[in-house]
């Protein structure tokens, strides 16, 4: 099932993010893996034991988690409208996901998602106030460590 939906994602692997326009869909190069995906887990929940079929969701999610942020989210720089892009449609994978799990389960990569779309008047401020960052996250309801953050905010190509 992973190595099928990574399969369907090449193209969408090799995107250029910096230069995109303002989304106003799902990409179309990652729509038809997550209708795959969507698709093989609805077979595999009527085929599998429950039991069995949360640890293949659970691995399945992992692994497409961990996958999504080395080839595209810590791979490539962003702009606005990439980083609402790439929001867009991992929010539309994550979705697969909620007839089988809480939408907690992705925790931590929408709150990546939420820091790399903030406004670039947000982001600049973070930025300049690294130093007190740690409170500036806690008082954003953002629930990552600083080094992650710090990651994440210099995907982003238009903020200096």
């Amino acid at each position: 099932m992973v190595s099928r939906v990574n399969m369907l994602l090449g193209e969408y692997y090799k995107r250029s993010w910096q230069l995109a326009s303002a989304p106003y869909a799902i990409s179309p190069a990652c729509s038809g893996a997550f209708m795959e995906l969507q698709q093989s887990l609805r077979l595999a929940s009527h085929l599998l034991a429950p039991d069995l079929f949360v640890s293949v969701w659970s691995n399945v999610a992992s692994v497409l988690v961990a996958t999504l942020e080395r080839k595209v989210l810590y791979s490539n720089k962003f702009n606005r409208f990439g980083a609402q892009q790439l929001k867009l449609d991992l929010t539309s994978f994550c979705s697969v996901f909620y007839d089988y799990c809480a939408s907690g389960h992705f925790t931590k990569l929408n709150t990546k998602l939420r820091v790399l779309t903030e406004s670039g008047e947000t982001l600049r401020l973070w930025a300049r106030e690294e130093g007190k960052l740690e409170g500036l996250l806690e008082e954003a309801d953002i629930r990552l460590d600083v080094g992650e953050v710090c990651k994440v905010l210099a995907l982003r190509c238009d903020v200096k």
